[in-house]
């Protein structure tokens, strides 16, 4: 029942400025964005009207949706003439655009706006967006200035199912020991991880995430020096890593005997860390096309663990 709240809150984590979900911005403290609807031009005698009367309820948040009839023949020049007036009262403006060849129709309105003197005017676009309408967008040099991102950002298109999921890595045996057990399988890709794990990400000298390793919370780790990372589902598959300025343990306890011990973060505080960590990323692990893949490997310890487990069957889940 908390979806729409729920997608919200993961969008903003993800990097949406606001929402338009105001129950949502209201009861997480995300800031409320939003523009006019169609049904609202709609509901006017003109669409001149409709523009007018927005601009006196909403004076310093003033966004005109100017595709409900004709985008440059009639929306765009009744929202110049709207325009002309807050922007001479010092008050922010912009339009909107939901429909077209939204390529073309922002470099027009853009052309306009400013013979128009509106230079400061920002320009809206919306309708079914998803990453590579905007990637091309912006590659093609469109002059948007925000995006509104709603049915693609929350139901993941092509892919909406996350594929994970749940099995155990370790159990208590009748003396308190934790024993590791993993689920076995012909497809060493969906072979799990035994044992109680921690995971070291490792950083350049400026800062950039180079690899991830997982490891046993038993197996001791050098600081220093040279670390060979196993690829987690191809055995042969190895890599060193040398040239790295420092590591970090990512996982950390958050309950202890049915207790919590961590501090809960706050929305915004996981929101910065999220974005934080995403832009210390290289650029090549983020590109549309051919991206590099991120390392996540195994240590030389649990890469043993794992295969003597699939070669003898002692422990495993099924």
């Amino acid at each position: 029942s908390d979806g729409g709240v729920s997608a919200t809150r993961a969008a903003h984590i993800g990097g949406a400025a606001a929402t338009s979900n105001t129950y949502a911005g209201r009861l997480l403290g995300i800031p409320v964005r939003g523009t006019m609807a169609h049904s609202w031009v709609m509901s006017f005698r003109s669409e001149r009207e409709a523009f007018e009367r927005y601009a006196e309820l909403y004076p310093d948040a003033c966004t005109l949706l100017i595709d409900t009839y004709n985008t440059l023949e009639s929306g765009l020049p009744n929202a110049i003439e709207v325009g002309k007036r807050l922007m001479a009262q010092g008050r922010p403006f912009g339009v909107r655009l939901d429909s077209g060849d939204l390529q073309y129709l922002s470099q027009e309105v853009r052309r306009r706006l400013d013979e128009a003197g509106l230079y400061g005017a920002r320009i809206a676009v919306s309708n079914e967006l998803d990453e590579r309408i905007v990637h091309e967008l912006k590659r093609d040099g469109a002059p948007v200035d925000a995006w509104g991102v709603g049915t693609h950002l929350v139901t993941g298109g092509n892919q909406a199912s996350f594929p994970g999921v749940y099995k155990l890595a370790a159990r208590t045996s009748a003396a308190g020991r934790w024993v590791p057990v993993m689920k076995q399988t012909d497809n060493l890709a969906k072979a799990s991880n035994p044992g109680i794990k921690q995971v070291y990400r490792y950083y350049s000298d400026n800062g950039e995430p180079l690899g991830d390793l997982m490891t046993l919370t038993e197996e001791h780790i050098p600081e220093r020096g040279p670390i060979v990372f196993y690829h987690p589902t191809a055995p042969t598959q190895r890599y060193r890593m040398t040239d790295y300025a420092r590591r970090e343990p990512l996982l950390r306890p958050v309950m202890e005997k049915g207790r919590v011990v961590a501090t809960r973060p706050t929305l915004e505080e996981i929101r910065s860390h999220a974005l934080s960590a995403v832009a210390s990323l290289h650029g090549t692990y983020k590109r549309m096309i051919n991206p590099h893949i991120y390392k996540v490997s195994l240590s030389g310890k649990l890469r043993r663990l794992k295969l003597s487990m699939m070669s003898d069957g002692s422990e495993h889940l099924t």
